[in-house]
């Protein structure tokens, strides 16, 4: 049987965590060996304790506070090294999941070539839902511009998804990778302390050959007024956007952006793509959806 190892990084999300772990231990197991590690940046509201009380089979990854996204994925990954995994699995810990949807993946690997890399389809947590994830069906290099297979906050009945398709990034959030796959691409990178990591792996991977898909069967459900404030679909004050420009946190900072335009745009109009980066980060933020 192979065994699928879930990363889960954390931060003071206890009773979220508490959630989600329920659902993954309430899966059908026969179809992998399960070993699920949480990686705890830090948490003073009780998790490592409520892990240790209700989910003693988690192994805990201990983080300093400091960690923040790429480094907790990365040491849960190094971690992971000594379990054997055939498959990592990273999931964010504000998501919930139906009972079949480690057997969707499980099926996604069946139709798949061998090392591919495949996504799962993130939708809003309540009804009626919206999707947030479904793939990317084409980049327009020059300006970076992610062309989804559906909008973002797109109201499509969840029951319509079924099949693979092909994603040419993907997020952090519901990715199953081959563990040989996630070594030789080298990890995330830690460059990239919170944002970027998980779509320049994917990018990184595509250049080595590896395939990158999206199965529309695999389904998790998100809290997307949970994420970074500096998020286009969160009403955020113009200050507090406009400082995020220079907020290493921020998945708008400025030298991650520049990092991940030069590493993969087109070197020669790098100029051009990094002005529709700051000018297309402006139209999101007054014209865009938002949730809050």
């Amino acid at each position: 049987m192979k065994r699928l190892v879930i990363v889960i990084p954390t931060h003071n999300r206890r009773y979220l965590l508490f959630s989600l772990l329920g659902q993954i231990f309430n899966v059908d197991h026969s179809l992998f060996e399960l070993v699920v590690i949480v990686v705890v940046d830090g948490s003073t509201d009780g998790t490592i304790e409520m892990l240790k009380k209700e989910f003693p089979q988690v192994h805990i990854v201990y983080g300093n506070g400091n960690w923040w996204y790429t480094k907790s994925m990365n040491e849960g990954f190094k971690y992971a090294e000594k379990l054997n995994p055939d498959f990592v699995l990273t999931l964010n810990d504000d998501i919930n999941i139906q009972k079949n949807y480690i057997a969707q993946l499980a099926s996604a690997i069946e139709k798949t070539p061998v090392n591919t890399i495949i996504g799962s389809v993130s939708v809003t947590n309540s009804q009626p839902y919206k999707v947030i994830f479904s793939g990317i069906k084409q980049i327009i290099w020059w300006r970076m511009k992610l062309v989804r297979y559906h909008p973002m906050f797109s109201d499509i009945p969840v029951n319509t998804f079924t099949g693979i398709h092909e994603s040419l990034v993907l997020p952090g959030r519901g990715t199953l990778i081959p563990y040989h796959v996630l070594k030789d691409v080298n990890y995330f990178d830690e460059k990239f302390v919170q944002y970027h990591s998980d779509f320049d792996f994917s990018l990184r991977a595509r250049k080595k050959g590896y395939l990158s898909v999206i199965s529309w069967d695999a389904l998790i459900f998100s809290y997307p007024e949970k994420t970074n404030s500096s998020s286009s679909f969160i009403n955020t004050p113009f200050i507090k956007f406009a400082k995020s420009f220079f907020n290493k946190y921020s998945r708008l900072f400025i030298f991650d952006n520049v990092r991940y335009i030069a590493r993969h745009g087109i070197k020669f109009l790098f100029p051009v793509t990094f002005i529709v980066f700051i000018l297309a980060s402006f139209k999101a933020h007054f014209l865009n959806y938002k949730i809050k």
